[in-house]
C-alpha cells in the first residue's frame, strides 16, 4: 500500500498553514474575497503537488518512499 500525503513544508506554504476547510467561514467573517483569494492559492499549490506526484507515478523514485 502506497499512501501519498503532503509533507509539512508544503502546508506550511499554504493560507494558514493548513488545507482549506468549513471554518474559513467564520475565520474570514464578511471577508469574502479573502477567503476565497486564500482558497484560490492553496487550490493552486495542491495542484502543483498533484502534478508532482504525477511526475513521481510516471517515474518512481524508491528513495522518497518513506515506512510508516
Amino acid at each position: 500500500m502506497l499512501l501519498v500525503a503532503p509533507s509539512p513544508e508544503f502546508l506550511a506554504r499554504l493560507p494558514g498553514g493548513k488545507l482549506p476547510e468549513r471554518q474559513d467561514f467564520y475565520r474570514y467573517g464578511p471577508d469574502h474575497a479573502g477567503r476565497i483569494r486564500a482558497w484560490e492559492r492553496a487550490i493552486g499549490e495542491c495542484e502543483r503537488f498533484a502534478e508532482a506526484v504525477m511526475r513521481w507515478l510516471e517515474r518512481p523514485d524508491p528513495s522518497l518512499l518513506q515506512p510508516i
